[in-house]
């Protein structure tokens, strides 16, 4: 969490290559860090590497669902196949 908030810190100062280290470091520890992935999309998306915010996007999905990462990531990827990035927690009666 504190490398996320120091990511998030520096990106708002507009420090974009620190923020970017210290989300480096939080998904190094926790792969699919919702806030990390989805804010380090929008820096590589910034900076025209639309496969890294790709996958940084997906990600972001992986680690929980927010609207944000969904339109982001349909930007890149139209015909994204949402269920392949989202845990559900329900079961489907058979």
């Amino acid at each position: 969490m504190i490398l996320n908030n120091l990511g998030q810190a520096y990106t708002g100062l507009g420090d974009l290559n620190t923020g970017m280290m210290y989300f480096g470091r939080c998904i190094q520890l926790e792969p699919n860090h919702p806030q990390a992935n989805n804010t380090a999309g929008e820096i590589e998306l910034s900076r025209g590497n639309q496969t890294a915010a790709t996958q940084h996007f997906k990600n972001s999905l992986k680690g929980a669902y927010t609207d944000e990462a969904d339109r982001r990531v349909r930007f890149v990827e139209p015909d994204m196949d949402i269920d392949d990035y989202v845990r559900h927690n329900m079961h489907m009666p058979e």
